[in-house]
Order: C-alpha cells, then sequence, then structure tokens
C-alpha cells in the first residue's frame, strides 16, 4: 500500500468513527431529552431516573470531545495528504 492509500484509508477510518459517534451522540442527547420531559421536575426526579439523565449527558460530552479528536485528526491527514501531493513527481 503506498503512503497516498494508507493516508486515505485512515482519513475514510476516521469519517466512518467521527458518523458512528456522531449519531451515539444523537441518541445520547435523545435518551436526556426523553427522560427529562418524562420523569417530572427537577428535584422531584427519583435517583434512578437523574442517575440516567446524568449518564446519556456524560457519554454525550464524551462523544462530542472525541468526535472534535477525530476531526483535528483528519485535519492534520488532509494536511499531510495535500503536503504529499505537492511534492511528489508528476508522472
Amino acid at each position: 500500500m503506498t503512503v497516498r492509500r494508507s493516508l486515505l484509508a485512515a482519513i475514510e477510518g476516521a469519517q466512518r468513527e467521527r458518523e458512528g459517534l456522531q449519531t451515539r451522540l444523537d441518541v445520547y442527547y435523545a435518551q436526556a431529552t426523553n427522560l427529562i420531559d418524562n420523569s417530572g421536575e427537577f428535584g422531584t426526579r427519583s435517583e434512578e431516573d437523574e442517575g440516567a439523565i446524568e449518564d446519556a449527558e456524560r457519554n454525550a460530552a464524551a462523544a462530542r470531545l472525541r468526535i472534535g479528536q477525530i476531526s483535528e485528526h483528519m485535519e492534520q491527514l488532509k494536511t499531510v495528504l495535500a503536503t504529499l501531493d505537492a511534492t511528489a513527481p508528476q508522472a
């Protein structure tokens, strides 16, 4: 596998991971929203409902952080690819 193909494969893999995380992030937000809407007012919710909301929010925060890391990594890979393409001998 050439360096260029390796870079393209890494970018493609990161894109798939980011899309999967975005789907999970949407699910976490939907879970938290559903629980908030159906579990009463703050302060009157059961410990179980409050814990489930906190879990969904924590999972969403972790997914958001990882999506940002992946996006940054993809930009770095694209920069390396652009540099490679700009300096590669033309056939």
